[in-house]
């Protein structure tokens, strides 16, 4: 690997500045923050380290691209409402850039805060509003507002729907085929799918059977299966770090993998304490750390072990070609799928987000600049020199032989 190019921090924000990497847009561009001590932008950065264009914000909101090309996200208020009202700050501020980065429309709620939950392709934008208040002498919570609403192309609220009555938490929120929006719900009662057509009709309530535990992370699926290492509470002194295999269908496990047994020091009371991610291959080979015990595995997709070996380090992408993208503290890695590390880039990258490019071109900062670092493409410069090196001893002896052979042949000849 080698670098490529070098995008230095322009300072626009004073001498602290940080540039920080999200994500790789549809375009192939890296969408990725300017912080400093006077001010934060989105910022754009195409892929030959050009910086596109920036866009300030209040708060480090990610920013999510719509079909449309444009991006939507929810902020802070703005800056000058914050200085007389600090604890105001909530994120409250749904905002609407086009494919450029320009401003073209904020949605803003006086109480509470809203969520992102599904973007249409012309435009429009489905949120969650929710605000409560806590009563700390009674212990009980009041909601005053949940409620799902609907936001135009041009800012402007087109339909809400109230939620209070139902009570319920939401989760995997998506518009259908069909265009019909989507999402989960569970309360006390149990676990609901809820369908609301794009002019704010109410099609369906139907119960339904969810796993929500689950985490959705696009590189931990496989097919129709999803994995993730899950820490468990199996009593008040033991806990358990497993891989499971689950349904992304229904929810359902398929299979559970221990990886090792600990104590629970805390006494926690029995059950699931946490669960993340883990990555899949091409060929359905999951590969995982596991932090606790200090351990990098693969599975298969039974649930078998392949290799078990002393942390790797930190896992962040499979490589299109074969192999995992893992970083520690000091460097980039590419580990093979039997868990040998196929080279290392020493890099100061602090921690910081790397993204992978489809071409397989590492991205990321040091803070003060944004790094591309690209596949060497012939040998490396070792390797070449000790061919050079091959090379001129076997012209040497070939030299040599020559010179006894015609020396033979003079001295036959008298």
């Amino acid at each position: 690997m080698k670098n490529e190019w070098v995008l230095q921090d322009p300072g626009l924000y004073g001498s602290q500045n940080d540039m920080r990497l999200s994500y790789i847009n549809s375009k192939g561009s890296i969408i990725g923050y300017e912080l400093g001590s006077t001010g934060t932008s989105i910022i754009s950065i195409d892929p030959n380290g050009t910086l596109m264009w920036r866009s300030k914000i209040n708060a480090q909101p990610v920013p999510e691209e719509g079909p449309d090309g444009g991006y939507y996200y929810v902020d802070w208020q703005d800056r000058s409402v914050l200085a007389t009202d600090p604890s105001s700050a909530a994120w409250c501020n749904l905002t609407a850039l086009d494919a450029n980065g320009h401003f073209r429309w904020d949605y803003v709620v006086s109480n509470g805060t809203l969520e992102l939950y599904a973007i249409y392709s012309d435009g429009q934008v489905i949120a969650r509003h929710y605000f409560s208040t806590y009563n700390y002498s009674s212990q009980v919570t009041t909601v005053l507002v949940d409620r799902i609403i609907a936001i135009s192309n041009n800012g402007a609220e087109s339909w809400s729907m109230d939620l209070r009555s139902l009570n319920v938490s939401l989760q995997n929120p998506r518009v259908g085929d069909n265009g019909t929006f989507l999402v989960n719900a569970y309360n006390a009662s149990g676990s609901y799918e809820i369908g609301i057509t794009k002019v704010g009709s109410q099609l369906y309530i139907e119960m339904k059977d969810y796993h929500f535990l689950y985490r959705e992370f696009l590189s931990s699926a496989y097919g129709t299966t999803y994995y993730e290492v899950r820490k468990e509470f199996i009593d008040n002194e033991t806990s358990v770090i497993s891989v499971c295999a689950l349904s992304i269908t229904d929810g359902s496990q398929i299979w559970k993998t221990i990886l090792h047994y600990s104590d629970n020091p805390d006494h926690a009371m029995p059950g699931p304490y946490m669960a993340v991610g883990t990555l899949v291959d091409d060929e359905g080979r999951i590969y995982c750390d596991d932090i606790e015990d200090k351990y990098t595995y693969s599975l298969n997709s039974t649930g078998a072990i392949l290799w078990q070996k002393h942390f790797l380090g930190y896992l962040v992408d499979v490589f299109p070609s074969g192999g995992l993208l893992a970083v520690d503290d000091s460097s980039i890695m590419r580990i093979d799928s039997d868990g040998s590390i196929a080279w290392r880039h020493y890099t100061a990258h602090g921690g910081s987000q790397i993204l992978m490019a489809s071409d397989e071109t590492l991205y990321y900062s040091d803070g003060a600049s944004v790094y591309a670092l690209v596949p060497s493409s012939g040998l490396s410069e070792y390797v070449v020199l000790l061919l050079i090196l091959v090379a001129v001893d076997v012209i040497a002896a070939v030299l040599y032989g020559l010179s006894r052979w015609m020396r033979k042949q003079e001295a036959s000849g008298q």
